[in-house]
């Protein structure tokens, strides 16, 4: 929610304060034309869909694994515990993949599949200011009945605002869904280290 208000809060200084040549000439003492203020608000518009991208899903990946750990550590006898564990015990590194499609296979959680697959491409894409590049070659990925092209090479440019949030909307359901599952609900608690001295904003 706050990686969305902060999002909310820039786009609506794009929208609204940018394109405007006063507020340049308030903020930093130059003018410009009007069409140099629409290109920086379209530009900034651009940085703040790319970095929400990749903080949302580092968000969301740091949550899933972070839950994956303590299932390995948890001392349950949950038998939904004990397949993950043993479809996952080799000590290598394991690649966010395999991390989300263990959990929600063992935890029999279905249709977030696509959207998560979807989102990591797309954050992929956005290391590289939005441009595709995979080893493999092109890739085509459906989601919601709409198929997404991705060409080795090229920048992304279905990646709207729309499209995000139906991505959001879907990560927020599947989260819901597995900490509401009872294997997980049963944990007495799941740590987040990212959150230990990070301010409670709701009470500031």
């Amino acid at each position: 929610a706050n990686y969305l208000i902060c999002a909310t809060a820039g786009l609506i200084n794009t929208a609204g304060y940018m394109p405007k040549p006063e507020w340049w000439t308030h903020h930093f003492k130059i003018t410009p034309a009007d069409n140099v203020c629409h290109n920086y608000a379209q530009i900034y518009e651009g940085f703040i869909k790319f970095a929400f991208v990749l903080t949302f899903f580092s968000g969301i990946e740091s949550s899933i694994r972070q839950i994956f750990r303590t299932i390995y550590t948890s001392n349950s006898s949950s038998p939904v515990f004990r397949t993950i564990r043993t479809s996952n015990s080799s000590s290598s590194p394991m690649s966010f993949y395999r991390v989300y499609n263990s959990l929600l296979t063992g935890l029999q959680i279905q249709g977030f599949m696509s959207s998560l697959n979807l989102f990591k491409e797309i954050r992929n894409a956005s290391h590289n200011n939005g441009v595709y590049f995979n080893k493999d070659g092109d890739r085509t990925l459906e989601y919601r009945n709409t198929q997404y092209h991705f060409q080795n090479g090229k920048k992304l440019d279905f990646v709207s605002w729309h499209l995000i949030l139906k991505i959001v909307e879907d990560m927020f359901d599947m989260l819901v869904r597995i900490v509401s599952h009872q294997d997980i609900a049963a944990i007495e608690h799941i740590k987040d280290p990212y959150s230990d001295d990070f301010p409670n904003l709701d009470e500031t």
